[in-house]
């Protein structure tokens, strides 16, 4: 189980369940790091179209371009289980 500080939920997370994970994100406080994490990777998303819009070299327009495509699926799964999160209360 989880300490009772943020400092020390962060380092334990991945020890964690994922009922466990849902849990402490609706009773313990984790939801704002959870919303912050989501909103960096959307601005890290953002950031690379713009590098990618500037850049001329086209092998490093690929490179970004697959950048792109390898976070989507994190950013997916980060809608996806806050979605999960909100339909299923933890046991």
């Amino acid at each position: 189980m989880l300490k009772n500080t943020p400092d020390e939920w962060t380092k334990n997370i991945q020890e964690l369940s994922c009922d466990e994970i849902k849990y402490y994100l609706l009773h313990d406080g984790l939801w704002p790091q959870y919303v912050q994490r989501i909103k960096n990777l959307e601005l890290v998303q953002e950031e690379f179209w713009k590098i990618y819009v500037l850049e001329n070299d086209l092998e490093k327009k690929r490179k970004i371009l697959e950048d792109v495509a390898n976070l989507q699926p994190v950013i997916a799964n980060c809608y996806a289980c806050v979605k999960d999160i909100f339909e299923t209360e933890p046991k």
